[in-house]
């Protein structure tokens, strides 16, 4: 056992290094790839990343690149909103505070959420606290919840007959799913 302590350790050690959890008493921490052929009327994609990711992990794999293959007029932001803003409760206020309304009261017409899985719960997240106020959400098969939340649905006969109990009056580390 004492041979392998070192190697479990390193193997920990290296692991926690693979995704990031974030702080949620920091700024949000967003990297911005301006459009690539700006219009007039200027558009903002801000894009939520998954479990583990942040905004530079998003910009390493080429994300907004991606976006502006289909998008060029889009300006992209990329942000760390990482998994302590949901367990803490804090990021639809701080993604409203410090990414969305600044954009609307700047010189952005048109602001999208983008995100997936994770990131794809942020969205709905947010547009369930400010409905309509965001042009739209594009949405990468968004989390929902784990195998208990799919088993109660299952159990109650499918979305349609399942009751899920009223909205909690804040989300919290116990009720962010």
């Amino acid at each position: 056992m004492s041979r392998c302590l070192p190697l479990a350790l390193c193997l920990a050690a290296g692991l926690a290094g693979c995704f990031t959890i974030g702080d949620s008493k920091a700024p949000i921490g967003t990297v911005s790839v301006p459009a690539p052929r700006p219009a007039a009327e200027r558009t903002l994609v801000v894009v939520l990343p998954g479990f583990g990711d942040d905004a530079q992990d998003m910009k390493d794999h080429g994300l907004a690149e991606v976006i502006h293959e289909s998008w060029p007029e889009a300006d992209v932001l990329l942000t760390s909103a990482t998994f302590a803003y949901y367990r803490d409760g804090k990021l639809v206020p701080r993604l409203h505070g410090e990414i969305v309304e600044p954009a609307l009261r700047g010189s952005y017409a048109r602001v999208w959420l983008a995100g997936a899985s994770m990131g794809g719960m942020g969205a709905l997240l947010y547009e369930r606290e400010y409905p309509g106020e965001l042009t739209g959400l594009v949405l990468f098969a968004p989390f929902l919840g784990g195998k208990e939340l799919l088993d109660e649905i299952r159990a109650a006969g499918g979305p349609r007959k399942w009751d899920p109990g009223p909205l909690p009056a804040e989300t919290n580390g116990d009720n962010y799913q």
